[in-house]
């Protein structure tokens, strides 16, 4: 089927009209019917693109790291896109959420806190001193009082509830 479409285009309050012409063909590939697109430019490619993409209803997000767009897969909310950083050579989206839990973490004396004592206690898991069980449930119980505490902090500033919290997480030796 030949398809030509119409897009409106907006400059300086005038409109003008651009054809785009593509042509599909159902095409059956291992037992399955898809529609194939022969297009004629390379506006006509990014076209096809634009109306896969409503067709599909996917949703486009701005990474937060290096600004620029994406689809989200599965319509599954992230903040971060999964190109390759050209330095590190690593995605952004393990760069992008390491980046915020540093930031979180400078900003909050019992985060802080916390990973001292999470990391103190892991090292004693990894060299047979603590059992893994022990641990679990240490990082169960400390969470929970972590998380409240932290809000509690974070809203008063009362520098009693970080002492507080260091005593908690210094018991378990």
């Amino acid at each position: 089927t030949d398809n030509y479409i119409e897009l409106c285009h907006s400059e300086n309050n005038k409109y003008t009209f651009q054809s785009f012409s593509y042509v599909t063909k159902a095409v059956m590939d291992k037992g399955k019917i898809h529609t194939a697109y022969e297009v004629f430019s390379e506006q006509d490619i990014a076209f096809v693109e634009l109306i896969t993409l409503i067709m599909n209803n996917s949703k486009i997000n701005q990474c937060k790291r290096c600004g620029k767009l994406f689809v989200l897969k599965n319509n599954h909310i992230s903040s971060y896109c999964d190109r390759l950083d050209s330095m590190a050579g690593v995605p952004c989206s393990r760069l992008g959420s390491a980046e915020a839990y540093k930031e979180k973490l400078t900003k909050n004396v019992i985060l802080q806190e916390y990973q001292k004592a999470y990391k103190r206690l892991y090292a004693r898991v990894r060299s047979d001193r603590m059992e893994q069980a022990d641990f679990n449930a240490w990082v169960q119980e400390t969470t929970e009082i972590r998380d409240r505490m932290a809000l509690d902090f974070e809203r008063t500033g009362d520098i009693r509830i970080v002492e507080e919290f260091k005593q908690i997480v210094q018991n378990k030796k």
